[in-house]
Protein backbone atom coordinates (compact mmCIF):
# COMPACT_ATOMS: atom_id res chain seq x y z
CA UNK A 1 0.00 0.00 0.00
CA UNK A 2 1.22 3.47 -0.83
CA UNK A 3 -0.90 6.52 0.04
CA UNK A 4 -4.13 6.68 2.00
CA UNK A 5 -6.88 9.31 2.06
CA UNK A 6 -10.18 9.38 3.90
CA UNK A 7 -13.40 11.32 3.63
CA UNK A 8 -16.70 11.40 5.48
CA UNK A 9 -19.71 11.73 3.20
CA UNK A 10 -22.73 13.11 5.11
CA UNK A 11 -25.22 11.05 3.12
CA UNK A 12 -26.64 7.54 3.05
CA UNK A 13 -28.78 6.34 0.18
CA UNK A 14 -31.66 3.89 0.36
CA UNK A 15 -31.05 0.16 0.44
CA UNK A 16 -30.11 -1.56 -2.79
CA UNK A 17 -33.35 -3.54 -2.54
CA UNK A 18 -35.41 -0.35 -2.58
CA UNK A 19 -33.52 1.06 -5.57
CA UNK A 20 -33.75 -2.18 -7.52
CA UNK A 21 -37.46 -2.63 -6.95
CA UNK A 22 -39.92 -1.25 -9.46
CA UNK A 23 -41.28 1.18 -6.86
CA UNK A 24 -38.47 3.73 -7.36
CA UNK A 25 -38.96 5.97 -10.39
CA UNK A 26 -35.88 6.69 -12.53
CA UNK A 27 -36.35 10.41 -11.79
CA UNK A 28 -36.04 9.71 -8.06
CA UNK A 29 -32.81 7.74 -8.67
CA UNK A 30 -31.48 10.70 -10.66
CA UNK A 31 -32.43 13.05 -7.83
CA UNK A 32 -30.61 10.81 -5.33
CA UNK A 33 -27.52 10.83 -7.57
CA UNK A 34 -27.51 14.64 -7.57
CA UNK A 35 -27.81 14.80 -3.78
CA UNK A 36 -25.05 12.20 -3.38
CA UNK A 37 -22.71 14.12 -5.69
CA UNK A 38 -23.31 17.32 -3.70
CA UNK A 39 -22.50 15.44 -0.49
CA UNK A 40 -19.33 14.02 -2.07
CA UNK A 41 -18.31 17.50 -3.27
CA UNK A 42 -18.69 18.88 0.27
CA UNK A 43 -16.77 15.92 1.75
CA UNK A 44 -13.94 16.24 -0.79
CA UNK A 45 -13.56 19.96 -0.07
CA UNK A 46 -13.71 19.39 3.69
CA UNK A 47 -11.12 16.57 3.58
CA UNK A 48 -8.90 18.44 1.11
CA UNK A 49 -8.48 15.29 -0.97
CA UNK A 50 -5.88 15.16 -3.69
CA UNK A 51 -6.41 13.44 -7.05
CA UNK A 52 -5.22 9.85 -7.25
CA UNK A 53 -3.65 8.58 -10.47
CA UNK A 54 -2.77 5.08 -9.25
CA UNK A 55 -4.97 2.01 -8.77
CA UNK A 56 -6.96 2.06 -5.54
CA UNK A 57 -8.91 -0.04 -3.11
CA UNK A 58 -12.02 1.67 -1.73
CA UNK A 59 -13.20 0.77 1.75
CA UNK A 60 -16.72 1.88 2.67
CA UNK A 61 -17.58 2.19 6.37
CA UNK A 62 -21.29 2.88 6.93
CA UNK A 63 -22.33 4.65 10.12
CA UNK A 64 -26.07 4.15 10.66
CA UNK A 65 -28.49 5.99 12.91
CA UNK A 66 -31.37 3.59 12.40
CA UNK A 67 -31.70 0.01 11.27
CA UNK A 68 -28.62 -1.53 9.62
CA UNK A 69 -28.87 -2.66 6.00
CA UNK A 70 -27.74 -6.12 4.95
CA UNK A 71 -24.06 -5.65 4.09
CA UNK A 72 -24.57 -5.97 0.31
CA UNK A 73 -27.40 -3.40 0.31
CA UNK A 74 -25.00 -0.46 0.63
CA UNK A 75 -24.05 -0.89 -3.05
CA UNK A 76 -26.20 2.03 -4.24
CA UNK A 77 -24.60 4.46 -1.78
CA UNK A 78 -21.14 3.07 -2.57
CA UNK A 79 -21.67 3.41 -6.33
CA UNK A 80 -22.91 7.00 -6.15
CA UNK A 81 -20.02 8.00 -3.91
CA UNK A 82 -17.55 6.31 -6.25
CA UNK A 83 -19.11 8.12 -9.23
CA UNK A 84 -18.94 11.38 -7.27
CA UNK A 85 -15.22 10.85 -6.68
CA UNK A 86 -14.77 10.45 -10.46
CA UNK A 87 -16.88 13.55 -11.13
CA UNK A 88 -14.74 15.51 -8.65
CA UNK A 89 -11.63 14.15 -10.42
CA UNK A 90 -10.29 12.52 -7.27
CA UNK A 91 -10.37 9.19 -9.10
CA UNK A 92 -9.34 9.16 -12.73
CA UNK A 93 -11.91 6.50 -13.58
CA UNK A 94 -13.98 3.80 -11.88
CA UNK A 95 -12.98 1.03 -14.26
CA UNK A 96 -11.09 -2.07 -13.01
CA UNK A 97 -7.91 -0.45 -14.28
CA UNK A 98 -8.14 2.16 -11.49
CA UNK A 99 -10.54 0.73 -8.87
CA UNK A 100 -9.15 -2.73 -8.12
CA UNK A 101 -11.37 -3.65 -5.22
CA UNK A 102 -14.17 -2.39 -3.06
CA UNK A 103 -14.86 -3.48 0.49
CA UNK A 104 -17.86 -2.67 2.65
CA UNK A 105 -17.34 -3.27 6.35
CA UNK A 106 -20.06 -3.99 8.89
CA UNK A 107 -22.04 -0.89 9.82
CA UNK A 108 -21.29 1.09 12.95
CA UNK A 109 -24.12 2.47 15.12
CA UNK A 110 -24.29 6.26 15.45
CA UNK A 111 -26.68 8.56 17.30
CA UNK A 112 -26.14 11.27 14.68
CA UNK A 113 -27.29 11.35 11.07
CA UNK A 114 -26.21 8.32 9.02
CA UNK A 115 -23.06 8.84 6.95
CA UNK A 116 -20.38 6.93 5.04
CA UNK A 117 -16.64 7.02 5.70
CA UNK A 118 -14.60 6.16 2.60
CA UNK A 119 -10.96 5.11 2.72
CA UNK A 120 -9.04 5.48 -0.54
CA UNK A 121 -5.98 3.24 -0.48
CA UNK A 122 -3.48 3.52 -3.32
CA UNK A 123 -2.11 0.14 -4.30
CA UNK A 124 1.00 -0.74 -6.24
CA UNK A 125 0.32 -3.53 -8.70
CA UNK A 126 0.02 -4.19 -12.40
CA UNK A 127 -3.04 -2.73 -14.17
CA UNK A 128 -5.93 -5.01 -15.02
CA UNK A 129 -6.33 -5.89 -18.66
CA UNK A 130 -9.43 -4.39 -20.27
Amino acid sequence: MADHQSLTVPWMGPTGNKVFSQTMHFGKRSQLRNVAHLAVRAAVCNAKLKPVNKPVKLIFKPHMKGRFYDIHNYWFTNKLIEDGLVTMRILEDDSPRFVRSIETVAPIKTKKQSFMVVEIMEINDNPAKD
